[in-house]
């Protein structure tokens, strides 16, 4: 449904005769020329606004003023329905029904204020809400549901009801970050800073389900003996990705050579591990750990793939001031003068050059709108020649950092029409 004019444009039908036929005259007359079918939507209600107490006595009303319309109290499932009866097929027929075809962006301002602008402001909150809501929905909710139907498969005592709870009461914690002018981010301060212990909370509660899950099932998957890795994959396809996992040293004074090396498969596929993080202790076990990455590959989908680790000798990477990395796929170049990316697609020839380009530019609106300033300075090369390194490069992953420095004006002139000459 096309909301033209908003959804709140009768947020309050006056009581009045005269008033009502002014206003549903006028509100005809924006709305009819656009609309498809016989059918016109008129939102009664707005934020912030009381729901209408009259509202059936100012519909009986309307329908005495007016001879060639009929107004009827519905709601949008009601609309949709009607609209699909009165076209071809029940609308899939949509070319014999004269309706166009709309593609591409469905989003315009022209005639109401749709706000684009709130999706880059409080840039946090879109964070940790999707965070939160893929944590829930893509893992602790599958993998909890998978644990305790092995639990009942085993015979054992199920925990869907406690984890049914627990996942419920994370949800409502998110869901109460949900409503527009909270997640919009254009709210009050106070607002905004209570948000964080709700996505702390919904998070906190989704990670000690997921890993009671993930535990159960993984000691199930396990091999006898030795340390073994686990990798889930929720999505309902098979997925190749970089994971990371922390390991203990093969023994509590052990020294180079006591790392672990590799994971092997169920099907004897050895897969080498590159070290990331070393030096890493906890007080309840003195043993060092360390972080290692390595490609899971070809997990399936709603599964795992189980490795066993083996220890040995290691390669320690060490870093490096080349430009430049690749593999089979792509290689990657940074400019030495403004540190863009040139990617190169090994297997097509093809060349992407000026990527990671970074443009700053001012905003005088506020937290609902962008505005730039009428005379704009836009900043899109580095005030010195940035520094390029090449941070990790291993079996399993290389990195290529570019670090840069921008002078960037430090706010508006006193008139706001331009950017400030001070850095």
């Amino acid at each position: 449904l096309h909301l033209p004019f908003g959804y709140g444009v009768a947020a309050t039908l006056p009581a009045d005769p005269p008033g009502l036929r002014n206003l549903l005259t006028s509100l005809r007359g924006l709305l009819e020329p656009l609309a498809a079918t016989r059918y016109i939507l008129v939102p009664n209600g707005n934020d912030h606004v009381a729901a209408q107490e009259d509202l059936s006595l100012v519909l009986r009303t309307a329908n005495e003023l007016f001879d060639d319309a009929e107004f009827v109290h519905g709601h949008y499932p009601m609309l949709i329905e009607a609209i699909r009866q009165e076209l071809p097929e029940g609308g899939h027929a949509y070319r014999q029904a004269g309706l166009p075809r709309l593609e591409g962006e469905l989003r315009s301002s022209q005639r109401s204020h749709v706000l684009a602008g709130v999706l880059s402001t409080r840039m946090w909150i879109k964070q940790r809400y999707q965070q939160c809501e893929d944590l829930l929905a893509r893992y602790a909710e599958p993998l909890a549901a998978w644990a305790h139907l092995l639990r009942l498969e085993n015979g054992e005592p199920g925990r869907g009801s406690s984890d049914q709870a627990l996942l419920r009461q994370a949800w409502k914690l998110l869901l109460q970050n949900a409503p527009h002018d909270s997640i919009c981010g254009c709210s009050i301060d106070q607002v905004h800073e209570e948000m964080r212990p709700r996505f702390d909370r919904c998070q906190q509660i989704a990670d000690t389900v997921l890993y009671e899950s993930q535990r159960y099932i993984a000691d199930l998957a396990s091999g006898p003996g030795g340390t073994s890795v686990v990798v889930f994959n929720s999505e309902g396809g098979p997925r190749t990705d970089f994971c990371s996992v922390r390991l203990p040293l093969q023994d509590a004074g052990a020294a180079s050579g006591k790392l672990p090396a590799s994971l092997v498969d169920d099907a004897g596929r050895r897969v080498p591990l590159q070290l990331l993080e070393r030096g890493l202790r906890s007080p309840m076990d003195p043993r060092e750990r360390v972080i290692a990455g390595f490609v899971a590959a070809e997990v399936p989908g709603y599964g795992y793939r189980a490795y066993r680790v083996e220890y040995g000798e290691t390669r320690q990477e060490t870093r490096d001031r080349r430009r430049e990395i690749g593999n089979e796929f792509f290689r990657v170049t940074a400019d030495a003068a403004d540190g863009t990316l040139t990617v190169e697609d090994r297997r097509t020839g093809a060349v992407l050059s000026g990527l990671n380009r970074f443009v700053d530019g001012g905003d005088r609106g506020d937290e609902y709108t962008y505005c730039p300033p009428e005379t704009d300075e836009l900043v899109d090369r580095p005030s010195k020649p940035p520094q390029v390194r090449v941070i990790e490069r291993g079996p399993a992953r290389w990195t290529l950092e570019v670090v840069q420095t921008y002078s960037l004006p430090s706010g508006l002139t006193e008139n706001r029409d331009a950017r400030s000459p001070q850095r």
